[in-house]
């Protein structure tokens, strides 16, 4: 961040600032349950829940090994892995001239705000299947279902690699100009200003797709399949402006004791919330 004040005499003064800001975020999500199983079940209830009734030569595993009894109990997590960087550049310059009459003095100010920030949403995910006890293990699952087919539900513990599934960016650029007035005379402070601003915002949502990288015997299409980003974009942009004038004024009725009003009229400027593309 830099500030930058300067009196170039004669009354008047100019005032800029400047912020540059660049924001890492990343952060993991863990949610218990899949949409199909979502409490925790035995072997044989999780495998009906999944359409495999009547499965045989189960091989239930930890990771590291052991067996699983029949009525341990299994659930499913999904683990979501997000990045979301912002970087943000905030400008703002005034220049600011006084004039002193008999009666009143005046320090108007004509500045200028401006500020462009960039923003990215990207997801990955993958879901696990683990043992539901005091110390829960991931689980390797395989069996033979009705058909005959030997089937690789739980390897190393992942039950779906589903890979890539948001890529999205977003702009927002803003532009404003004010014009302010203070007006001191005698007991009363009085300022009066006008702003105009114009916002404009985008939003960028990337296709997703899914591919088959893995071809072992017996894996679930789940475990096959992979989603990736394919590199297009549904695109949309929006734009706006708005006006806003206030009036304040302060009156000093002794040393301790002052009486203060304002009125303005829009006074929220535009600010977007989301963008439906």
């Amino acid at each position: 961040m830099g500030v930058f004040d300067y009196d170039l005499g004669n009354d008047w003064k100019i005032n800029s600032k400047v912020k540059v800001s660049d924001y890492v975020n990343n952060f993991g999500l863990y949610v218990a349950a899949s949409g199909t199983v979502n409490t925790p079940a035995n072997l044989s209830d999780y495998l009906d829940a999944y359409g495999y009734a009547g499965a045989t030569n189960i091989n239930a595993s930890y990771v590291g090994g052991t067996a699983l009894a029949a009525n341990d109990r299994v659930i499913d997590n999904l683990n979501i892995d997000r990045n979301r960087p912002i970087t943000d550049l905030t400008g703002e310059f005034s220049i600011t001239k006084k004039l002193e009459g008999d009666k009143v003095e005046h320090n108007i100010t004509l500045g200028t705000y401006l500020t462009s920030s960039q923003g990215e949403d990207n997801n990955w995910q993958y879901r696990t299947l683990s043992a539901f006890n005091d110390a829960p293990e991931l689980v390797n699952l395989s069996f033979t279902d009705v058909n005959g087919d030997d089937v690789i539900l739980a390897e190393n513990g992942l039950t779906a690699r589903i890979g890539r599934t948001a890529a999205t960016f977003l702009t927002q650029d803003r532009t404003a100009f004010y014009l302010t007035d203070e007006m001191v005379l005698d007991r009363w402070r009085i300022d009066v200003g006008f702003r105009v601003e114009n916002q404009k915002a985008s939003r960028e949502i990337g296709t997703t797709a899914t591919k088959q990288v893995y071809n072992d015997v017996g894996l679930t299409s789940a475990l096959q399949n992979v989603g990736y980003a394919t590199g297009e974009y549904k695109r949309a942009e929006v734009s706006t402006t708005g006006f806003a004038a206030s009036l304040a004024a302060l009156y000093k009725i002794n040393d301790n004791l002052n009486a203060y009003a304002n009125m303005s009229k829009g006074y929220f400027f535009p600010l977007t919330r989301s963008i439906n593309v």
